[in-house]
């Protein structure tokens, strides 16, 4: 591996020479696959320059997509709001799975988690708005319940934003009219070296049920139960559980609004430093730590007689409810190399958490309200469980990545230090290393 001075800027770029089985870029810009024998050269002007503008194009495109919610403001009864919430629960796993996936298309690995949680901070400070908007729709005299006026507001926002980013959106970063041909290929070339290990290759369901079968993703799907049920909670109870403040509707829409913007720039700080040091296992354990701790405390304070450490327990829970979501998904997308597995995997993960929509919704009952204190001490305890399970995780992944080492012979190899397109068999192979 070389590091040759770019003609014209004078910056280094990235050369290596391997026989690959990868998507070239033919004269017009389209992928083909074939093997090739090709000098990787990355160039660090158009990197920055391809990075830019998907930070500046594609991430605003999906933070403000969602649109079922329209829907409920024509429900009269419980049958038709369960249905509604069934399909909004669908829908969002989905969108969320397909967006994370999506993703692995254009970052590397050490760009993932941060920019997925750019993308899942939207939740945050859609929470955040919706306490605002809340807080002035149901103030308007109208023969229409405020709760239907606000789900007209919210939802239609979101089917026009939505029809509208369908035009917007490539379907990879070949078909992109707004990237040059320099930044088509640093894409690819970036892709290459530090994501995939076949570029655009077909889907394969074979493929991708396969990847289920690794031992190492039971103990992710588990995590994601876990996990999930507090993100659930937070994000669907948070107005119960500042309620028990003794505020009033309106009141506690409007107290919503600060522990949601927190949230959201804590999960932005956690996730950058993920990025910055190639490290999950620590930052996932801070995070699901914020979030035990929060509800842990809500349990066992009385909240009439200790208001404000009360509602400083909420600020813990969207400090840290968050973070799962963006560096659990994130992590099993580092270790699959191919596009096959990290679409399946993705897929089931996301699903998996949804459970804890189901769990959620079991712990917070009506005879349980409104203290709620069981279902609080319960949600805390969901994530001491996940805690123990990324420990686990980590500490295997870490002692792998050691034994490989000494049969190799070498000292403290780093997952980067070969290039993704050279490890066709992905964890298999000898010189694959987990991001710990």
């Amino acid at each position: 591996m070389g590091s040759p001075k770019d003609a014209e800027t004078g910056t280094e770029g990235r050369t290596m020479s391997i026989e690959v089985q990868h998507a070239a870029a033919d004269d017009n810009g389209s992928m083909h696959k074939g093997p090739i024998s090709d000098t990787l050269y990355l160039d660090p002007v158009a990197e920055r320059s391809y990075v830019r503008k998907l930070d500046m194009w594609l991430l605003p495109v999906l933070a403000i997509m969602g649109i079922v919610s329209l829907c409920q403001a024509s429900v009269k009864n419980y049958a038709g709001i369960l249905t509604c919430r069934i399909l909004i629960a669908c829908f969002q796993s989905g969108f969320f799975s397909g967006c994370i996936f999506y993703l692995t298309l254009f970052y590397k690995r050490d760009e993932l988690a941060f920019r997925t949680a750019i993308f899942y901070g939207t939740a945050t400070i859609a929470g955040a708005f919706t306490g605002l908007i809340s807080y002035g729709v149901f103030q308007i005299d109208s023969h229409l319940a405020g709760w239907k006026i606000l789900f007209l507001i919210e939802g239609a926002m979101t089917v026009i934003w939505g029809a509208v980013s369908f035009w917007l959106i490539p379907s990879g970063p070949a078909d992109c009219k707004w990237l040059t041909p320099a930044e088509k290929e640093a894409a690819r070339t970036r892709l290459m070296l530090d994501s995939t290990a076949v570029v655009n290759s077909k889907y394969s369901t074979k493929a991708g049920l396969k990847a289920l079968t690794d031992p190492i993703m039971w103990p992710f799907m588990l995590l994601c139960i876990s996990y999930g049920v507090a993100t659930k909670s937070t994000g669907t109870f948070l107005p119960q559980i500042v309620a028990r403040l003794g505020y009033s509707t309106i009141k506690t829409n409007l107290y919503t609004v600060a522990p949601n913007l927190v949230g959201c720039i804590f999960t932005l700080c956690v996730t950058a430093s993920s990025d910055r040091f190639q490290e999950r296992t620590m930052h996932l354990c801070l995070g699901l730590s914020f979030t035990m701790v929060g509800y842990l405390m809500l349990a066992g304070l009385d909240p009439l007689k200790n208001p404000g450490p009360s509602y400083a327990g909420t600020f813990f829970l969207s400090m840290g409810t968050y973070i799962p979501s963006c560096l659990v998904h994130s992590w099993h997308n580092n270790i699959k190399t191919d596009e096959n597995s990290r679409a399946m995997v993705t897929g089931v993960m996301v699903g998996f958490s949804s459970v804890g929509t189901i769990i959620s919704a079991q712990l917070f009952r009506d005879e349980w309200a409104p203290k709620y204190t069981q279902a609080l001490a319960g949600t805390g305890s969901f994530q001491g469980l996940a805690i123990i399970i990324t420990a686990g995780l980590g500490l295997y992944m870490r002692r792998e990545n050691k034994r490989r080492d000494r049969v190799m012979g070498v000292e403290a190899m780093k997952p980067g230090d070969v290039p993704m397109c050279d490890l066709k068999d992905g964890q298999k192979d000898i010189r694959f290393r987990y991001w710990t």
